[in-house]
């Protein structure tokens, strides 16, 4: 079941192994949101060696907080935004501008949209620890 992210949340923690995933959803209001970026920090155990992952997202027009078992997931090939820059120690992150929410959430004048992210590893034999926050505002990465 995809864990669900909201705007005030800390950092959601999580670990992936190899082709392993986890997926997360965010309900959004086409009309009042605003630009925002979802930001994957890639962190471990103090001493602990960490792999690599991949964030994927796709948006469900019309599917609010409801049916999620109904919505197609984000998967290798089939995504609308990814972020992997093959590195293990630097973090990975989808920048969403709200035309394109709005565009793609007013689908047949829906009024309500979700985002669904998955985090993938990519490092054979190797867990892949990491933080998972949104981030909202002119300056996405210091919150107004």
């Amino acid at each position: 079941m995809p864990q669900y992210i909201t705007w005030d949340h800390d950092y959601l923690q999580g670990a992936v192994s190899y082709y392993d995933s986890k997926y997360f959803y965010l309900p959004v209001d086409p009309n009042t949101i605003g630009d925002f970026a979802v930001l994957v920090n890639k962190t471990t155990p103090y001493s602990t060696e960490n792999g690599d992952l991949n964030l994927t997202m796709i948006i469900h027009p019309g599917a609010g907080f409801k049916n999620w078992q109904t919505w197609g997931l984000p998967k290798n090939r089939r995504y609308m935004g990814l972020a992997a820059n093959g590195q293990n120690n630097q973090p990975e992150v989808i920048e969403v501008c709200e035309e394109a929410i709005r565009s793609w959430c007013s689908f047949q004048n829906r009024t309500e949209c979700s985002l669904m992210f998955r985090v993938m590893g990519r490092t054979p034999d190797t867990t892949s620890f990491f933080r998972m926050k949104v981030f909202n505002g002119t300056n996405k990465i210091q919150p107004n």
